[in-house]
């Protein structure tokens, strides 16, 4: 009798392969959860990546408009500084005469 009740018995069998069943399930659907999660962050990734990517061109393109823009508005302030010729001597006058509508 004493090695009868040493050796498991069939019942004892069949719940420990239940058991160790729903354990394997259990950590199968957690790792499948674990790879889908990380599918959603390599995708987010990704779209964050291309974002950054088209942000930085567009970056580039609007650093060099603007450089362009300075290159050509430099020679237009140093025009609108040079120096101008004295006005011509009645040339107010005739200003004010044509504003107020008197014959020059």
């Amino acid at each position: 009798m004493a090695a009868e009740e040493a050796t498991p018995s069939v019942d004892q069998y069949k719940t420990e392969i239940e058991r160790l069943t729903k354990e394997l399930t259990e950590t199968t659907h957690e790792k499948i959860q674990a790879a889908e999660y990380g599918l959603v962050v390599l995708e987010e990734k990704l779209t964050l990546k291309q974002q950054y990517d088209e942000l930085e061109a567009e970056y580039d393109s609007l650093k060099q408009e603007l450089e362009q823009l300075k290159e050509v508005s430099c020679p237009l302030a140093a025009w609108a500084r040079r120096p101008r010729p004295p006005a011509r001597a009645g040339a107010e006058e005739d200003a004010v005469r044509w504003s107020s509508g008197r014959p020059l």
